[in-house]
């Protein structure tokens, strides 16, 4: 299980707070928001501790534990001979001790050269013991600026593989053997992978100048085999079964044939269905939608009964409006056409006979060839 715990600021001003505790006698002050040194030239540290109802960091082996914290650079940087600016952070370390791991961006020689460094921590002096174990160059640290820090570390039986990170850029991979451990802070390693953390902010700044830490995170991401399920294999699954849509073929008649034969002569028109786009110089371009013509009739009963005229009607409503093909056979040609409606059924009474008589009637639509 992965525990996070932050600490976004040096929340009560003029000290470093309850949750901090100052390794050495003095040295910070918070503003409430973040902390800066007091004391010019001196190694300043300050580490987080936890209430008694927080167990702050356990891990046993083997773990991953993330540091991180800002550190900011002075307004203006010291131009003394000699003088120097170290800011860092201090992990791995108990309670009130220095036993642990440095992580430092220097700017020494008044700026002849900038070096990030990486030290064990022994405790028995009150000046802190260093173990060297890499100082390599960095760009030129720049006044006023913010360096944010991180240290992951990779904590093994007898092994520890840590990254350094600088605003997010990894800027060196190391691996600490036991040895090394052991010898560079008089502690044993094993002693640490049940042992409650505890890490913090380093500096020593020369010259009256204020330089400032702030914004110090540790994250307990667990043991190595939770890591896996934190970016699980994406599987492929199995594709799904479609469902097919069965769609109307054009010609969806059911057998229906017109029952009254319309008036002749029924003259078609063929339709060549086009799109038409007109630009703004105001031509008309147009394309054929297809290969082939629609055609269409008029279809004009000029003279009918009041018989006629209800079968029609119903003959009309009983396909759809315009949706169902139908068939008419061509008296003149003996030719079965398959047609649908494209228009409204207009009807109109032209004669009536006498009190109770029959009712004659004209009636029109249109209508336009099926494909088969």
């Amino acid at each position: 299980m992965s525990l996070l715990i932050q600490q976004d600021d040096f929340g009560v001003a003029g000290s470093v707070s309850t949750q901090w505790i100052q390794v050495t006698s003095s040295g910070f002050a918070s503003d409430g928001q973040k902390a800066s040194q007091t004391v010019a030239s001196l190694n300043a540290e300050a580490q987080m501790t936890f209430a008694p109802s927080d167990p702050g960091v356990v891990l046993t082996s083997p773990k991953i534990i993330q540091y991180e914290g800002d550190v900011v650079m002075p307004a203006t940087l010291p131009t003394g001979v000699g003088s120097s600016v170290r800011m860092g952070l201090t992990v791995m370390n108990l309670a009130s001790g220095r036993s642990g791991l440095g992580f430092q961006i220097e700017r020494n020689a008044a700026g002849a050269s900038h070096a990030m460094r990486v030290v064990l921590r022994g405790t028995a002096a009150a000046s802190e013991t260093l173990v060297a174990l890499n100082n390599l160059p960095v760009a030129p640290l720049v006044a006023g600026q913010t360096y944010r820090l991180k240290i992951d570390i990779v904590i093994g039986a007898s092994t520890l593989f840590v990254y350094f990170y600088i605003d997010g850029s990894n800027v060196l991979t190391s691996t600490i053997n036991l040895g090394q451990f052991n010898t560079g802070t008089n502690r044993s390693l094993t002693t640490f992978l049940s042992a409650t953390y505890y890490g913090g902010f380093f500096t020593k700044i020369d010259g009256s100048l204020v330089g400032y830490v702030d914004r110090f995170r540790v994250r307990d991401i667990g043991v190595n085999a939770v890591l896996a399920d934190l970016w699980p294999a994406y599987t492929l699954t199995a594709a799904p079964t479609l469902t097919p849509i069965a769609l109307s073929v054009e010609d969806d008649s059911t057998g229906d044939t017109l029952p009254v034969q319309p008036d002749r002569p029924n003259v078609p028109d063929d339709q060549w269905q086009h799109n038409e786009f007109r630009p703004d110089g105001g031509h008309v371009v147009t394309h054929a939608r297809g290969s082939r013509s629609r055609t269409r009739w008029p279809m004009v009963w000029g003279v009918v009964s009041s018989t006629d005229h209800d079968s029609i009607t119903a003959f009309h409503a009983n396909m759809t409006g315009r949706k169902k093909a139908f068939t008419w056979n061509d008296p003149e040609t003996a030719t079965a056409i398959k047609l649908r409606f494209v228009a409204p059924l207009n009807a109109r009474q032209i004669a009536r006979g006498s009190t109770g008589g029959a009712r004659i009637y004209s009636l029109s639509t249109a209508v336009e060839e099926v494909f088969a």
